[in-house]
């Protein structure tokens, strides 16, 4: 019996006007500090050396503060993706002293899927390739490749595994989280995956089942992101409850040995029904509570964030029933609303990032699941780029409550990254 939680959507379907962008020094404002009024593109002048499509994946800060955003070069050939990585200082001038010219390219890289940084400075990232699997990555904090992991700072490819999702361990170690591929005609095609390595890019078959730990949760589970409570381990994700239904919420909690932490939800894991859902990104806070951004709902896929106490169970005083579908001006979103990514901070407040009317969209809400009326315009900001976007893929946000926001724009019809500085 799984931990099931039936949950009602509040949808505010009341008219009210679109929080457009504005420069400034108000919080969630675009920072005009920073690249041009707040915002730029990379490449910032398109030419035929860069004439490829670029997506943004996620982005982090360094402790220095400057900001790695990761994410993938399709030079339009059949099976082939790049890594890329770009460093921006503060004032969103690429960082000359990282790779070349604050850029690196890594072919056979894969499509990046998340980044993250090392307490030394090394930067690891988690990529997909199309025909082998998965491979991490690991470079120097100069940008070149580290040579004492892997071979040539790549992992061994890790077959029947897609990868979605890394972060470094209190011990240096690196986990993985993802999903495990059962080839056809099963007709559980995939598992929760949690792998862990040593620090050279080994796998480290002290953990798990020979460095792996899968779980079983529904049909077709995809792990989309992972974090640390204390000691523990989550992972959250999309599962199927039927062959034919569409996806629900879920998240599981391991021990730091990889087993399944049973004090959480159902033996370890948790499911939210939902209609046609997927959950992008969670976010723990240092109370251990848990906050999962994703969408929901058959047409168009509402903006949705879920809490869950640090037992799994979900926190009814948010949002009037633990999920909060905050579609503002409802009858605008015609072209859908989705919560890709999501930062919880007791200091800060709680901010997502999604998409709305082709533009970012970010928000920040109460822990009650209200919106801070004080942040933006009635706590939502609008960010245009001139162009359809894709939405905002990641958001970072600084110890003083600043927010970064990285996604795909498209300029001239093809796909270009596109970085948002908003004041706290």
């Amino acid at each position: 019996m799984r931990f099931l939680i039936p949950i009602f959507i509040l949808f505010a379907l009341g008219v009210s006007a679109l929080a457009f962008e504005k420069t400034g020094t108000g919080s969630g404002r675009l920072d005009s500090s920073f690249g041009q009024g707040g915002k730029l593109t990379f490449p910032a002048v398109p030419s035929p050396s860069t004439d490829m499509r670029l997506s943004a994946s996620k982005i982090v800060i360094q402790q220095d503060g400057k900001i790695i955003v990761a994410g993938t070069i399709d030079p339009f050939l059949p099976g082939v993706k790049f890594v890329l990585l770009l460093r921006y200082d503060g004032r969103g001038n690429l960082d000359q002293s990282f790779g070349v010219g604050g850029v690196v390219r890594t072919y056979p890289g894969g499509s990046a899927r998340d980044v993250t940084i090392q307490p030394d400075g090394k930067i690891v990232v988690a990529a997909r390739h199309r025909f082998i699997g998965s491979t991490i990555h690991r470079f120097n904090p100069d940008g070149t490749p580290d040579e004492s992991f892997g071979l040539n700072g790549v992992s061994l490819p890790i077959t029947l595994y897609e990868l979605s999702a890394i972060r470094i361990a209190g011990d240096g170690k690196i986990l993985a989280a993802g999903s495990r591929l059962y080839p056809f005609p099963s007709p559980d095609s995939f598992d929760f995956a949690l792998l862990r390595f040593n620090s050279d890019g080994i796998i480290d078959s002290s953990f798990g089942t020979y460095g792996t730990v899968e779980t079983d949760i529904g049909i077709n589970d995809s792990a989309n992101s992972i974090r640390f409570d204390g000691t523990r381990i989550v992972l959250g994700g999309t599962v199927n409850l039927t062959q034919s239904g569409g996806g629900d919420f879920a998240l599981a909690k391991y021990r730091s040995d990889g087993r399944l932490d049973r004090s959480f939800g159902n033996d370890g894991t948790v499911i939210t029904p939902l209609t046609n859902a997927k959950m992008h990104n969670i976010s723990i806070d240092s109370h251990g509570v848990i906050y999962a951004a994703g969408s929901s709902g058959i047409a168009p896929n509402l903006f949705t964030i879920a809490k869950y106490m640090s037992n799994g169970s979900t926190d009814d005083s948010f949002g009037g029933g633990a999920i909060t579908s905050a579609s503002t001006g409802g009858i605008l979103i015609t072209n859908g609303l989705h919560a890709f990514s999501i930062v919880a901070t007791r200091r800060n407040g709680i901010f997502a990032g999604g998409l709305r009317m082709g533009n970012f969209l970010l928000r920040k809400f109460n822990e009650d699941g209200s919106l801070d009326s004080s942040w933006g315009t009635n706590g939502s900001t609008d960010v245009s780029f001139g162009s359809t976007t894709s939405g905002v893929k990641s958001i970072a946000v600084t110890a003083r409550g600043d927010v970064y926001a990285v996604g795909t724009v498209e300029i001239l019809t093809t796909p270009r990254i596109g970085l948002a500085k908003l004041s706290r």
